[in-house]
């Protein structure tokens, strides 16, 4: 059985607990498979990642029918678009900036046999990785709050913060910073580095931050808040300057994104 979101911004937990911590969030129109219940709680696989969590099942809706999750037409450009569904359960939703949808144009859209209108205008989802235009967004971000598990404007993680990025310009990323470390090539450090790779800290071989390189010596990422902090070979300067933040383990260039 599958299922998919159709609210704005679902939080998934760790177990079946009010008490877990949030470790992801599900967004609009995204989709799910069902792997176990467990009483008001689902156990589910995200579609487009394959991350794997808890969901409470008033939040999301279950069907039978094939998921029909691939080929999205647009892109929500704008920080927040309400989506008017005036014969369905939920008949307003705001929508994030990065959600994709699918759409006969850019201010018609629909999801599992509903239809969603809106007074503004998505955009098409690009083709094409453009990494001036990708790099203007993650700026447009900067003082979005840090959010662990976050995936919006609202509150971002390091590695939901580069994910989105890249969602947003049409192609996809696995959901943590590990797993996003394995769809590249290491560079031969700062001095290889380009605009828009990736750079990965962490102790020994273990990763726990990402971020995206602006310059050899400068890197935009989600800690704290989304912020532009200086680096160097030995790792992010912390904002007064006087030690570092994140350890730099090392640079990778994207090359297995895929629509």
């Amino acid at each position: 059985m599958f299922g998919y979101c159709p609210l704005s911004l679902v939080p998934l937990r760790l177990d079946p607990s009010h008490r877990s911590e949030m470790v992801n969030q599900m967004l609009f129109g995204e989709w799910f498979r069902l792997e176990q219940e467990a009483g008001d709680w689902l156990q589910i696989c995200l579609l487009h990642d394959g991350y794997r969590a808890y969901v409470e099942r008033q939040a999301v809706v279950m069907t039978e029918s094939e998921p029909d999750h691939e080929g999205f037409d647009f892109v929500v450009d704008n920080r927040i678009m309400r989506l008017c569904n005036r014969s369905g359960i939920f008949p307003a939703v705001d929508v994030v900036q990065g959600t994709r949808l699918k759409g006969s144009g850019p201010y018609s859209f629909f999801l599992h046999r509903q239809q969603y209108d809106s007074d503004i205008p998505a955009q098409p989802l690009p083709k094409v990785l453009d990494t001036e235009r990708l790099i203007l967004r993650a700026c447009s971000w900067i003082g979005a709050p840090y959010l662990w598990g976050g995936r919006s404007i609202f509150g971002f993680d390091c590695s939901g913060f580069i994910q989105q990025l890249f969602r947003t310009e049409g192609f996809s990323l696995p959901r943590d910073a590990w797993q996003q470390a394995q769809c590249g090539l290491r560079t031969d450090g700062l001095a290889a580095a380009a605009t828009a790779d990736l750079a990965f800290f962490g102790s020994g071989e273990k990763i726990n931050h990402v971020g995206l390189l602006l310059t050899n010596n400068t890197i935009i990422h989600a800690s704290g808040q989304v912020k532009i902090s200086m680096l160097d070979e030995t790792g992010i300067l912390a904002d007064d300057g006087k030690h570092y933040s994140h350890k730099l383990l090392y640079i990778s260039r994207v090359v297995s994104v895929k629509k």
